[in-house]
């Protein structure tokens, strides 16, 4: 009998490195498809034998989209370096990362004979269509490491922009928790005091004193149904956020208000830029690249337009021309996109619009959460201001009846 250690993976994702003993190879393949889990490694261990009886099993990190982007440029790197293929997913496959399994499962499809763009459908949750299609397009043109840089690149930069907007954003929520946490306390701990204060002195309190301690009273019986209440409020807007009416109107209520339709146009019109102008430079055809560019933007007004803008592209409407006709994007953007087409850089002017709207977007942010933090206070303020005179109100009217 020889000992060997194995790695499979769950149909959940979950990662198992275990040491066991058979008389062979496929023993061990035919054990681990016994408990429905995919071998992707399987390797003759010389180390000591464990004392315990028990195989021992580890359990690994889940594999996190998060983890893409550094895959993607490792990959690039080896594969750059003239490393084969087979040879750099193994390299991956025996790293302590959570894409691991995934990269050792992506070498035994690729010695099996798929392309790399197919094997990665097998993982549509980290791979998506924007990824494959990429991928796909730099095998046919024989520049896969060029493409995978591409690649990694972009999903660096919207992986920087989706730090930037929550770094910005966290401090004001940390903020926000903090108020109505205080203002909890203070209604439900705080007023109550004053209230048997006001009972013992048996006089009439002011309008606004009675509503604050009604308020308290609310609280207090019935906060357990007021918690309820919006944990099924949270459940019911997950349960309907993939409804597409649902997400039309709160996406197009996001584009009319003020300060944060800006925002929401200049972020999501950089993206667009960004897929398009990878995909472009990946030799992606138009049509099929905007089709991707359109699944990547999240407000779904906009990608609604996007996907009306595929349609008369494909029967011979420039890009600008048919994005125009929406009249949902920026008139700037459509201008760099007709500049770009009548000079054959549409790449090159994609790029240029969206580090522009980029740095545009991470300017407005700073300035919002600038006006945002003050105004919290204000507010925060002004709730907390408002209960307290109402007590010191209702006490002065007490002494001064006593007087």
């Amino acid at each position: 009998m020889a000992r060997f250690r194995a790695r499979a993976i769950a149909a959940d994702g979950t990662v198992t490195d275990e040491v066991m003993e058979a008389p062979d190879r496929d023993a061990v393949v035919e054990r681990i498809r016994a408990t429905d889990r995919l071998p992707v490694d399987i390797a003759m261990d010389d180390s000591p034998a464990p004392t315990a009886a028990a195989p021992v099993v580890r359990r690994s990190v889940r594999p996190r989209v998060a983890q893409v982007p550094q895959f993607t440029r490792e990959l690039q790197t080896m594969l750059g370096a003239g490393v084969l293929l087979d040879r750099a997913l193994e390299v991956q496959a025996a790293t302590d990362s959570g894409l691991a399994a995934v990269a050792g499962d992506l070498r035994r499809r690729v010695r099996q004979g798929e392309p790399l763009s197919q094997a990665l459908a097998a993982h549509p949750a980290l791979f998506d269509g924007l990824y494959r299609a990429m991928v796909r397009a730099g095998e046919a043109g024989g520049e896969l490491p060029a493409a995978l840089g591409r690649l990694a690149g972009y999903l660096q930069r919207r992986a920087a922009m989706v730090a930037a907007v929550r770094a910005s954003l966290t401090y004001p929520a940390i903020l926000t928790a903090g108020a109505l946490l205080s203002v909890i306390i203070l209604i439900t701990v705080v007023v109550p005091q004053f209230e048997s204060l006001f009972r013992e002195a048996a006089a009439q309190v002011p309008f606004f004193t009675r509503m604050i301690i009604g308020l308290s009273h609310l609280f207090r019986d019935y906060g357990w149904a007021i918690l309820l209440g919006l944990v099924a409020l949270v459940l019911l807007v997950r349960a309907r956020w993939h409804d597409p009416a649902l997400r039309a109107r709160i996406d197009g209520a996001l584009l009319r208000m003020p300060l944060i339709g800006r925002l929401v146009l200049l972020i999501e019109t950089e993206r667009f830029a960004r897929t398009l102008d990878a995909l472009l430079a990946n030799r992606v055809a138009l049509p099929d690249a905007l089709a991707l560019a359109g699944e990547a933007i999240g407000n779904q007004v906009l990608a609604q337009a996007v996907r009306e803008a595929v349609v008369q592209v494909r029967q011979g409407a420039s890009l600008s021309a048919a994005l125009e006709r929406s009249r949902r994007f920026p008139r700037f953007a459509l201008e760099l996109i007709k500049v770009g087409e009548e000079s054959g850089r549409l790449p090159v002017m994609l790029g240029t619009l969206a580090d522009g709207y980029a740095t545009a977007a991470e300017a407005d942010l700073r300035r919002a959460v600038t006006l945002l933090e003050p105004a919290l206070i204000v507010i925060i303020g002004g709730i907390v201001g408002l209960i307290v005179v109402s007590l010191l109100s209702a006490i002065v009217g007490i002494n001064a009846l006593a007087v």
